[in-house]
């Protein structure tokens, strides 16, 4: 149950963020282009490393837009 709280807690704090956040639309336009959804690109925008080249080309232009300032790749 405890977890089951956090977990929510966790969610709640994580979509209110995405929400409030000036770059929102931008994030639905990549996710729409790269075929994610935009939970993925807010996590990208906020450090969350990746692997993938669909990842990797999301970073770029969250690069080149100026939102990021360097890319973290694992």
């Amino acid at each position: 149950m405890i977890k089951l709280i956090i977990f929510y807690k966790f969610i709640k704090m994580n979509v209110l963020s995405f929400f409030s956040s000036k770059n929102r639309k931008f994030y639905w336009k990549l996710s729409i282009k790269y075929r994610t959804t935009p939970w993925f690109v807010y996590n990208l925008a906020h450090g969350k490393p990746t692997k993938n080249p669909k990842g990797r080309k999301i970073l770029k232009e969250l690069l080149e837009k100026g939102i990021i300032k360097d890319i973290n790749l694992a």
